[in-house]
């Protein structure tokens, strides 16, 4: 089966639109540019072409271009070939005298195609317009296509009302950090192993989900009650190792860093100086575009007169914010920084985005004197989606688990996998790694033990000769 979205953005420009069609026709994710094309366009030129038509019948509409997918289930049996072939007869049929830009991707487990299509006809210059129901019929038009080339369909009373899609919680969804699209797959995991409602049940709860209402007999109806994250501390053995940071420091001596809760303490001796100043420096990448970040920092007996936090976008721009504070000594403050009041969030389509440096500037120091400034915690908050997460998903090939569900402490057979040495990691739905091992595969399979890890939904991932595969895992 294979469903069509749409993604929306909240503002278009030129610069958009360039970024939109670079990151569409990336060539890890169509084989080297095998499955990219262009309706009525060439599709390295797609940018320059949609522009010049707007140009020509002097359009000044906030509307660009409209930006559709269209995904199939990573259990559909549909090739590269057939997905690509479905993908200009959809795009022919749904968008015929328009200039389309036409990329199927085929990186993921779930192979999907993007659309990009020029917002104003290039033969008559008329604005092409979405309505209300655009994704409804577009949908439709995919299931013809689907039934035509035999793949499944959506039965009727499954289909939920059409709903666009945020390109946050598309970016989120296809990285799986987005809450929603993590629940569905935890979801669609559980029920592929479990005959009753206790066999679902108790693997969803073990992944934190409540639910609110029991089932309904009748309908089978679940409500799930979802803590949503809203902030996300970086741990310290992987960004605020003080080993991993380098320091440049002037009016003060025997500056020491270390580690201290969830971040970082410095301690020094003052001396001379003008203009002292501690900054800090490492490279971080942020996999989303957070709403804000928060730097927790208590100050001692220091005297900061302002804190600059500097980041770097993927097209080489840098931006420093340099925040003036007035912070309580020796206690817990908390300053903020919008990413929205650095620079056009609307435009970033690609990541990561770098995280470069902090620098403390001090108003005094005395000479002689003994300071601790203490940084507890740096997080990265997002108001709108999940935080970021290294969540490791199921990819094509999969793995083969016997038994599946396995009993806690069990050895468990991995099948799939090339011989020699292979690198087994399981973890949680949420990307944290609970156990790992070097295993040595022979006749395509190893086996390694589930002792000491807790009954639960997990994936399991290992990295072999012929790359690396994953499956889910439940252990009861």
């Amino acid at each position: 089966m294979a469903t069509v979205n749409f993604i929306s953005y909240s503002h278009q420009s030129r610069t958009v639109l360039s970024r939109v069609t670079a990151y569409v026709m990336q060539d890890q994710k169509t084989a080297e540019g095998e499955w990219v094309s262009g309706q009525n366009c060439l599709p390295q030129l797609a940018a320059r072409e949609f522009t010049a038509t707007r140009e020509a019948y002097r359009k000044d509409s906030p509307v660009w271009f409209y930006h559709y997918t269209q995904s199939f289930h990573p259990r559909e049996p549909v090739t590269p070939a057939l997905a690509y072939q479905i993908a200009k007869e959809f795009a022919s049929q749904a968008w015929p005298d328009s200039e389309v830009l036409i990329a199927t991707h085929v990186d993921a487990a779930h192979i999907h195609s993007h659309f990009l299509v020029n917002a104003v006809c290039h033969e008559n210059g008329k604005m092409l317009r979405q309505g209300p129901n655009t994704l409804r019929q577009l949908r439709q038009l995919s299931d013809g296509l689907c039934m035509k080339h035999g793949l499944s369909v959506l039965p009727q009373e499954q289909k939920q009302p059409a709903q666009g899609m945020s390109t946050r919680e598309y970016r989120s969804a296809e990285r799986g950090q987005s809450w929603k699209f993590r629940l569905m797959n935890t979801i669609d995991a559980c029920m592929c192993y479990a005959r009753t409602k206790a066999e679902f049940m108790t693997p969803m709860k073990s992944e934190g989900y409540t639910f609110v209402h029991p089932f309904n007999d009748e309908k089978v109806t679940i409500n799930v009650s979802v803590q949503k994250p809203t902030a996300k501390e970086m741990p310290i053995d992987k960004d605020f190792d003080p080993a991993t940071w380098s320091t440049s420091v002037t009016g003060a001596t025997n500056f020491v860093l270390t580690p201290f809760e969830n971040g970082m303490k410095m301690t020094y001796t003052g001396s001379s100086s003008r203009s002292p100043r501690i900054t800090l420096t490492k490279t971080m990448n942020l996999w989303s575009l957070p709403d804000k970040v928060i730097v927790r920092i208590n100050p001692g007996d220091a005297l900061i007169k302002s804190l600059a936090l500097s980041f770097k976008t993927p097209n080489g721009d840098t931006f420093l914010d340099n925040r003036t504070v007035s912070l309580t000594p020796n206690a817990v403050n908390e300053i903020e920084y919008s990413f929205k009041d650095m620079f056009d969030t609307s435009d970033m389509i690609n990541f990561p985005i770098e995280f470069r440096y902090m620098s403390i500037y001090l108003t005094s120091i005395k000479s002689g004197t003994e300071y601790a400034i203490e940084i507890p915690a740096f997080e990265t908050v997002y108001d709108s989606f999940s935080g970021v997460e290294d969540v490791i998903a199921p990819s094509t090939p999969s793995l083969t688990l016997i038994p599946n569900p396995v009993a806690a402490g069990e050895t468990l057979k991995i099948s799939g996998i090339a011989d020699g040495v292979a690198t087994v990691s399981i973890y949680t739905m949420s990307g944290t790694l609970v156990a790992g091992t070097e295993a040595v595969a022979e006749n395509n399979s190893c086996e390694i033990s589930t002792a000491g890890i807790a009954p639960g939904l997990y994936l399991v991932r290992a990295n072999h000769g012929n790359g690396t595969s994953a499956s889910t895992l439940i252990i009861k």
